[in-house]
């Protein structure tokens, strides 16, 4: 009976030991930096040689994009959204080590057919900045890999599971003067209503700049129009000390960003 006693004591003791000493949670590392990465086309390899769009900066393999998605699943990263990105920004949330943005510019139709089913069967979320003016530009029109076609409003619709949209102007993504965008050669009027009709179709706070152009006049007018985020593609982390309307993101592309590459971004190992 004595020894039975002295068993229980000791595992009575044991147990307080653990509680009060000493065995720590391991702790969650948080990030000081994250990826935004930035998608635009997504087509077949076979259609990427077909169309001759191996040197297009806004074209990705639908292989490709696969593997990454795959990879960012496999390894466990954390896909943020908009609203947390800048939440993290504000300093109100902390964002685990492994963390990564989505985001798409313009509006292709492959957005739809390519990476949507992809984006949707990993769970993920992502931000998809439209040009407003070419909604609709393909409506009644079948998909054509082989052709340029942009979204429909019912495609907006039919993607909100996975995806949010910010502005990426209504109609000043145009080339015009030195193949400048609209946007930063416009009057500062024409500016401001070009993005307020934006804003207005999408519901958003979020802005990716056009080319990555911009200036202090197109910037003030994102600040005055209610917009509190702005990106654009230069490459690099976004970290809690830099200016949220000048946010970079890595543009990922057929030809610039191979799977190492891919690898070294989303893991913090980028130049």
């Amino acid at each position: 009976m004595k020894s039975k006693l002295s068993t229980s004591m000791a595992l009575l003791v044991m147990i307080s030991t653990i509680l009060t000493s000493g065995v720590e949670a391991k702790k969650v590392e948080t990030a000081e930096k994250i990826p935004v990465l930035a998608y635009h086309h997504i087509i077949k390899e076979d259609y990427i040689k077909k169309t001759h769009q191996e040197n297009n900066q806004s074209t990705l393999s639908l292989e490709d994009f696969e593997k990454q998605m795959q990879y960012l699943y496999e390894n466990k990263f954390y896909i943020a959204s908009m609203d947390e990105l800048e939440k993290f920004l504000d300093g109100k949330i902390s964002l685990p080590k492994k963390t990564v943005v989505i985001s798409f510019d313009d509006g292709y139709l492959s957005n739809r057919y390519q990476a949507y089913p992809i984006l949707k069967r990993y769970k993920f979320n992502a931000e998809l900045f439209m040009i407003t003016s070419v909604l609709d530009h393909s409506k009644n029109t079948a998909y054509n890999e082989m052709k340029i076609q942009f979204l429909r409003t019912d495609d907006l619709k039919a993607m909100s599971d996975v995806f949010k949209y910010g502005s990426h102007t209504n109609d000043m993504h145009r080339g015009v003067e030195n193949n400048l965008p609209l946007f930063v050669t416009s009057p500062r009027e024409d500016v401001k209503k070009d993005l307020l009709k934006s804003r207005e179709i999408l519901k958003t706070r979020y802005f990716a700049y056009p080319s990555g152009c911009h200036n202090p006049d197109v910037i003030q007018e994102l600040k005055n129009t209610g917009y509190t985020m702005a990106f654009t593609i230069s490459p690099g982390y976004v970290t809690k000390t830099q200016d949220k309307y000048v946010l970079p993101r890595f543009n990922i592309s057929y030809q610039k960003v191979g799977m190492k590459g891919f690898e070294d971004i989303v893991n913090g190992r980028a130049n």
